[in-house]
């Protein structure tokens, strides 16, 4: 990681050095595939939505995951095509588990450079806070981006989340964690156009533990529950 670098991010800001996950060095260890269900429900909402409504023939995932939230996509736009990237571990889920989509394993911290896979819409959803370097993974996207279509990514929004005075991530596995103004400055300075951004709930609501825990709590803290900070980028 280049410590000078501060990717937007105030520069008293300080970063974990690195993510730790519970399970290890395999993230997907440790996240059941029911919570995973519920997490950025409304960013892939969003990403079927726009797909549908640019009239969309491919999407791609970057940071897939499980891909329990890409059925919805394919089972009510199913002419698209889909391809999901992520580790080797969540590769193996969505080959064994789902009979749509392409799948392949790349690495997000060193992505290629000139990208094998191109989509209408790309999306990287709640991704990048835990890489060390984003810049490659950034460039990478905005290569991914077909003439005309659009990049969706999200974040969590630490001020919301966290509150005024949060200068390091809690989270251990975050490497850091930009405020709402921050990220989009980011974004700006590689060089995307940000043509909307906003504020969502991070896991979808129902009678679900994590539900309490993402949303609930946070505002009966006296925080916004609408932590996940959305953007929809174009390419300039």
């Amino acid at each position: 990681m280049n410590m000078k670098e501060t990717y937007g991010i105030r520069p008293d800001y300080r970063c974990n050095p690195r993510p730790h996950f519970p399970g290890g060095d395999n993230f997907w260890a440790s996240v059941p595939a029911d919570h995973a269900r519920y997490y950025q429900r409304a960013v892939y909402r969003l990403a079927g939505e726009l797909a549908g409504k640019i009239g969309a023939g491919s999407l791609l995932d970057v940071g897939c995951g499980l891909g329990v939230k890409l059925q919805a996509i394919h089972q009510r736009h199913p002419q698209i095509k889909i391809v999901g990237l992520d580790s080797a571990e969540a590769v193996r889920y969505c080959r064994a588990h789902w009979d749509f989509g392409e799948w392949h394993e790349v690495d997000l911290e060193s992505p290629p450079r000139d990208p094998s896979w191109r989509a209408e819409v790309v999306v990287c959803a709640d991704v990048i806070e835990h890489i060390a370097d984003p810049d490659p993974l950034v460039a990478f996207l905005k290569q991914a981006v077909l003439p005309g279509g659009h990049l969706i990514l999200s974040t969590l929004d630490r001020l919301t989340s966290r509150g005024p005075d949060a200068l390091s991530p809690p989270n251990p596995a975050h490497i850091r964690e930009w405020s709402f103004e921050e990220f989009a400055g980011y974004l700006r300075s590689r060089g995307l156009r940000v043509l909307d951004h906003y504020r969502t709930w991070p896991v979808s609501f129902g009678l679900h533990r994590l539900c309490w825990e993402e949303n609930i709590k946070p505002f009966l803290k006296g925080l916004s529950g609408r932590s996940c900070q959305v953007c929809i980028a174009g390419i300039s």
